[in-house]
């Protein structure tokens, strides 16, 4: 179910982010950023990475400082998530 959630906002995005959608990045960041969720963090994972895909180099170095923070924190909660 979450990756066919994910496949239908990334086909989304490519056509409406960020012009029509600006709001996508901040609200899959935020997912990303609530450790608790963690169905949340996977699905907002496996969404920006499908986005990401269809996107040319020139945008995506753009987003890594916003990405930075919130992938860092996964990052240094390896146990957290090394138990899921």
């Amino acid at each position: 179910m979450c990756t066919a959630v994910g496949v239908a906002v990334a086909s989304i995005a490519q056509y409406d982010w960020p012009e029509d959608w600006p709001d996508l990045l901040p609200l899959l960041l935020n997912l990303i950023g609530d450790q608790s969720n963690v169905n949340g963090v996977r699905g907002a994972l496996r969404c920006l990475a499908l986005i990401f895909g269809d996107l040319n180099d020139k945008f995506v170095p753009k987003l890594i400082p916003a990405l930075f923070t919130c992938l860092y924190t996964i990052v240094s909660s390896f146990n957290l998530w090394n138990s899921q």
